[in-house]
């Protein structure tokens, strides 16, 4: 995923996703889901896990000024 570039963090991201995004591992993520550092959610059956884009960008200082601001 790389260096954000939207100008909103996407409003779901997945454990792997947020790992490329912070630099560490998928497991890593879970377990911040599972300890409540992270808010998850579960995908419709339950199968799935999904994380708040805007809270790990928040996690990361990013705001949507500041990922505005790189842009230009």
């Amino acid at each position: 995923m790389g260096v954000p570039t939207a100008t909103q963090p996407p409003p779901l991201m997945t454990a792997k996703e947020v790992a490329e995004l912070l630099g560490v591992d998928s497991k890593t993520v879970l377990r911040w889901g599972r300890d409540g550092k992270l808010t998850r959610r579960r995908t419709p059956g339950g199968g799935g896990v999904r994380f708040l884009g805007s809270e790990v960008y928040a996690l990361m200082g990013l705001t949507e000024t500041t990922v505005e601001g790189a842009q230009q």
